[in-house]
Formats: C-alpha cells, sequence, structure tokens
C-alpha cells in the first residue's frame, strides 16, 4: 500500500476553504470508528468547485491517443476532494458525480476509474494526501480495495 499517515481526526483540511468551513471526523464509540461531519455552509465548497472547473474546462482537449496528465489529474483530484466534502449532492447518489468526474478524465484521455472506496478516502486524507491516491489509481498504479495505510472498510 502507499503509506499517506493517519487519517484526520478533528476538522479536515480542504485546500481553498477556510479553517473555519472544513468538515469535521470524530472519533466514535472506539478509536477505529469515525463520523464525518458535513460542513453546514456548503457555498464556500460551491465557490471553490466552480472556480477548479473553470480552470478545468479552460484546459485543450487532447489529439486522439493523447492524454493530458500531471497537472490536470491533480486539478480534478482537487475539484472532486471540494466537492466531495461539500456535499452538494446530499439527496442524491454521489455515483452521478463519479459520472461527471469520469467524464473529464475520457475527455482527457483517460480511462474511467470506479467510486469504490473514493468518497470514504476524500473524507478522511487532506487534499494533498487524496490527490495523491486519486493520481496513483488513474495511472493504475493502485487498485481497489488496497489498503493505503488507513483502514477503507
Amino acid at each position: 500500500g502507499v503509506d499517506l499517515g493517519e487519517r484526520h481526526k478533528g476538522p479536515l483540511p480542504v485546500d481553498g476553504i477556510s479553517p473555519s468551513a472544513w468538515p469535521e471526523n470524530r472519533e466514535g464509540d472506539s478509536p477505529d470508528v469515525f463520523s464525518h461531519q458535513y460542513p453546514k455552509d456548503i457555498g464556500p465548497y460551491l465557490q471553490q468547485g466552480a472556480v477548479l472547473l473553470d480552470k478545468l474546462r479552460r484546459i485543450d482537449v487532447p489529439m486522439p491517443g493523447k492524454r493530458n496528465d500531471g497537472a490536470f489529474v491533480d486539478d480534478v483530484a482537487r475539484y472532486y476532494h471540494v466537492m466531495i466534502n461539500g456535499r452538494p449532492y446530499d439527496w442524491i447518489n454521489n455515483s452521478i458525480f463519479m459520472a461527471h468526474v469520469n467524464s473529464l478524465l475520457q475527455l482527457h484521455g483517460h480511462d474511467p476509474i470506479p467510486h469504490a472506496y473514493l468518497d470514504h478516502l476524500a473524507h478522511h486524507l487532506s487534499t494533498t494526501q487524496f490527490t495523491t491516491v486519486f493520481r496513483l489509481h488513474v495511472e493504475k498504479k493502485l487498485s481497489w480495495p488496497q489498503h493505503l495505510g488507513i483502514d477503507v472498510t
């Protein structure tokens, strides 16, 4: 696996979001049980998500057989991390959002990736940690379910 250190307890760092608006992970009845508390105000998440999506829209689509790697994949990961933690999809299945993310990846020459534990990992890893996991998964250097130094069950 990939050692990403401990999953976050307490406020979860989300890039581009004020620390006062971060979601929080609370310990449950045992040290291995956590409860992810979504933010009360999703406005900052929608605003940051719009900024990141606008940046992604401005990237040229590659020629057939080519793909955008590196910074593009990292930007998709940051977009996913912000939006999944803001939870604008309270009443719908997050798979709809994953289809949107996979459309971005496919448009830029990548294979789609399965939803699997992606949302769970985004709820327990900082943006930097999550971006590493996402990139490795897109690059097919990880497969599900693979423990990444944290318990993903």
